[in-house]
């Protein structure tokens, strides 16, 4: 069973984490991944620093509720060399900046040689990474509420009746 890490306390370690990737990352360096070292320090450092840091929890468990949740990924490597870890921001502009056109000419079924569509087109050829701070909607509107002031509004009771067409 994983422990509860405060919400607050856990997007201010995201935040942290990919502070140190942004300057790769900005400059199209998609490969690379952040030390266990690195993870172990910047998780310690807010532990102690921060207000809603989980007293009850150590370095370990927080990297291990962080990989469970998949907010931090463990990048494959060759078994001699130490972990490596990624965010969810830096895993998925890897994948994405990564994707290739697949436009084989006889049909990319009859490819027969290994690795073929490596060497396709590149489908994102340039990117921009503009960053800014995480925000989430208030979540304080009981549902009465909100379904109350919907029916107020024009063909709500025909939306209402016939879920399965657009209103």
């Amino acid at each position: 069973m994983t422990e509860h890490l405060d919400v607050h306390f856990a997007n201010e370690l995201l935040n942290h984490l990919e502070d140190r990737e942004l300057p790769l990352l900005a400059w199209g360096v998609t490969e690379a991944a952040l030390s266990k070292a690195e993870v172990i320090e910047t998780i310690d450092s807010l532990l102690h620093s921060h207000e809603a840091a989980p007293a009850d929890m150590s370095v370990d468990a927080v990297l291990e509720e962080f990989l469970l949740r998949a907010l931090l990924f463990e990048v494959p490597v060759p078994v001699t060399s130490p972990p490596r870890y990624r965010t969810r921001l830096a895993e998925s502009l890897r994948l994405t900046t990564g994707l290739r056109q697949l436009f084989a000419r006889g049909g990319w079924a009859q490819e027969e040689r290994p690795g073929w569509w490596q060497h396709q087109r590149r489908l994102v050829a340039d990117y921009r990474l503009h960053v800014a701070p995480r925000r989430y909607p208030h979540r304080d509107i009981p549902a009465s509420d909100a379904l109350r002031e919907l029916a107020q509004l024009p063909h709500w009771g025909r939306c209402k009746s016939a879920r399965r067409q657009p209103c």
